[in-house]
């Protein structure tokens, strides 16, 4: 999937669900990276400090920050 359909992805979903800080995210990648960055980071387009960072494993991230 290109990287402009994942961001669309993420965000319909993101629309369509209300998350709690109690919920999980399971994210099933193989070839992508993870990262949890801050709003002015993200906003600023920028990954080079970020929270939570992970890559090609199948992980669950708890949204508790």
């Amino acid at each position: 999937m290109a990287l402009a359909n994942k961001a669309t992805v993420y965000n319909e979903c993101a629309s369509k669900n209300r998350f709690l800080l109690i919920d999980s995210v399971h994210f099933k990648n193989t070839k992508d990276s993870v990262m949890v960055v801050t709003v002015d980071d993200y906003d600023s387009c920028l990954g080079s400090h970020p929270i939570f960072f992970f890559n090609n494993s199948d992980k669950w991230v708890r949204l508790d920050w």
